[in-house]
């Protein structure tokens, strides 16, 4: 699903080949993540690969549209799709925690920036190589640091002798 249009505006090639690639053997390799939701500005063309949130469809006069929810670790930002694009998906595509390609205008609609998107890919995260703390906010602190501080605060603070035996 979702209709490729030729960019009116420079692609990211590495982005482009790994998205028209698909039937490659997986996982599929994508470049680092370039674009994040803190870092958009109104009317800036983008093509960027964000972590799909929500999806909800809608009904305006001219047609159906999609309002989805795409993320990174910097945040999160509305899009649309219009019809007669927004046909090309169905709830089953637009489900939660998949990855998207995203192609598309930057705009700002009540003060909160939003996409509307041109063209639209979707991976299932399993199916790409990726490094998922580009796509979810995330800790400063290494994994093991937190597991460690956390065994510290009981072993400090767990004085019932039940819950002792947890920390040793």
């Amino acid at each position: 699903p979702g209709n490729d249009t030729l960019s009116p505006f420079p692609v990211n090639e590495k982005i482009a080949k790994a998205a028209n690639n698909v039937s490659e053997s997986l996982p599929i390799q994508l470049p680092p993540k370039e674009v994040f939701v803190s870092d958009l500005q109104p009317n800036q063309m983008i093509r960027g690969l964000f972590l799909l949130e929500s999806a909800r469809q809608g009904q305006a006069r001219n047609g159906p549209f999609w309002t989805i929810s795409l993320q990174d670790s910097t945040g999160k930002l509305d899009g649309k799709i219009w019809s007669p694009r927004s046909e090309d998906f169905t709830d089953s595509d637009l489900r939660p925690g998949r990855l998207a390609l995203a192609e598309g205008r930057v705009t700002s609609y009540n003060e909160q920036l939003q996409i509307n998107i041109d063209m639209l890919r979707l991976f299932d995260v399993d199916s790409v190589d990726l490094d998922m703390a580009d796509y979810v906010p995330s800790s400063a602190t290494a994994p093991a640091q937190l597991l460690e501080n956390l065994e510290n605060l009981c072993r400090t603070n767990l004085h019932y002798k039940p819950w002792k035996k947890l920390t040793s």
